[in-house]
């Protein structure tokens, strides 16, 4: 009688059960030229919809959930698991140029069991995942991340926004003088004025865009900060909720405001261009604490109901952004950036981010960071050392 499959370590032993380990893998030689022994492999073509894109995930159920035993790392290859399905020997391997199952021998019938292996590979994977997800959050709650280091993408989009806004606004005043002519006709005389307003629409709308990139680059680079600050117990912080938190927070447990005044003349600054602009552009132009309402008041009108100390410095048309307040902004913007590079807390993290690594949030990769953070040209060595090691960790050239 069929056991009833109940749990996912039921599915994933099912969908395996044809696989066992190849303990005694043969490897079989033949001479090339020169008389220069070649290792005989057959890397077996899979259809489209049965690629392995995430080769790490053949690694867990074999591994870390069935305790196969594997080998690696050699030049271009990262592991290998060896293997019978249904008695046939095969290899299951990550190369440079992603996952491959290899037979030592070619034949119809070889390939046929390679795809139906890697079939039955498939169908166990959301099993794995399930069985797997304990030991993510462990690593997660441990610190031992690494995350993608996204600043210089994120940063080209700043840069884009802000050089077009500037352009835009660059040709304000000249929008603003421009005679409209009126005498060549109605129709010509409104195309030209509509013409005018779309140029200073347009200032506008490319600094929406660059508002909202400046607080993404201030967030990404608050979290990737973390493990270059040596006043802060990483371990005791929980990275995934910090992630979470606003920009505001974030910057809080970064820099101690209390103690710091030119963090706090910095975070204040930030702070009403956050919620003097970016909050209303970003939320429907409406603004906080009432400033958008306008009560109905009996032979008034509708008044602003804040009264007089209503937020006019933020208009809903399209001279709302005016050049003067376009170049306090991106002043903030750039004294923040310098900011981050002269202090002694950030200037070698900052200088790290910029490199485009990515970040490593465990305990020993913090140490050795913060190890390395005795001078600017000791650190321009390590980051060119790091620099070396992805590359060839990458390549797969180990």
């Amino acid at each position: 009688m069929k056991k009833k499959l109940k749990t996912p370590q039921d599915y994933l032993d099912y969908f395996t059960k044809d696989f066992i380990p190849d303990e005694n893998p043969q490897a079989i030689w033949f001479k090339g030229k020169n008389n220069v022994k070649i290792l005989q492999e057959f890397r077996v073509a899979l259809p489209e919809n049965l690629k392995i894109h995430h080769p790490y995930i053949v690694f867990i159920i074999f591994v870390y959930l069935k305790k196969f035993k594997f080998s690696g790392k050699w030049e271009k290859v990262a592991w290998e698991i060896p293997i019978r399905f249904k008695d046939a020997p095969f290899i299951l391997t990550h190369r440079k140029f992603g996952f491959e199952i290899i037979s030592t021998t070619e034949s119809e019938y070889v390939n046929k069991l390679a795809i139906e292996a890697i079939a039955q590979i498939h169908k166990a994977i959301k099993y794995a995942e399930a069985l797997i997800e304990p030991v993510i959050q462990n690593q997660l709650k441990s610190g031992n991340v690494t995350l993608d280091n996204e600043y210089a993408n994120i940063k080209n989009r700043y840069d884009f926004f802000r050089e077009s806004a500037s352009k835009e606004f660059d040709n304000i005043e000249e929008s603003k003088n421009q005679t409209i002519e009126w005498d060549k006709g109605f129709e010509e005389a409104m195309k030209s004025y509509n013409k005018s307003l779309k140029k200073i629409n347009a200032g506008e709308y490319f600094m929406t865009g660059m508002l909202d990139a400046y607080f993404s680059l201030l967030e990404h680079t608050l979290v990737l900060l973390l493990p270059f600050l040596k006043d802060l117990e990483l371990s005791e912080l929980n990275l995934e909720n910090f992630i979470g938190e606003n920009w505001k927070n974030k910057f809080k447990i970064i820099y101690s405001l209390n103690t710091d005044k030119e963090a706090l003349k910095i975070f204040e600054r930030l702070d009403k261009i956050k919620e003097s602009y970016r909050n209303p552009l970003t939320h429907g132009y409406f603004q906080k604490n009432g400033h958008s309402f306008y009560i109905h008041m009996k032979n008034l009108g509708a008044i602003p109901m804040t009264l007089t100390k209503s937020n006019n410095t933020f208009r809903y048309h399209f001279s709302g952004l005016e050049q003067y307040t376009f170049t306090e902004i991106c002043k903030c913007f750039d004294d923040f950036d310098a900011f981050l590079q002269k202090s002694n807390k950030t200037k070698f993290g900052i200088k790290y981010i910029q490199s485009g690594l990515s970040i490593a949030f465990d305990t020993d990769s913090c140490k050795m960071y913060q190890s390395q953070m005795t001078t600017v040209k000791h650190f321009n060595r390590f980051i060119d050392h790091m620099s070396d090691e992805h590359e060839n960790a990458a390549n797969m050239d180990w």
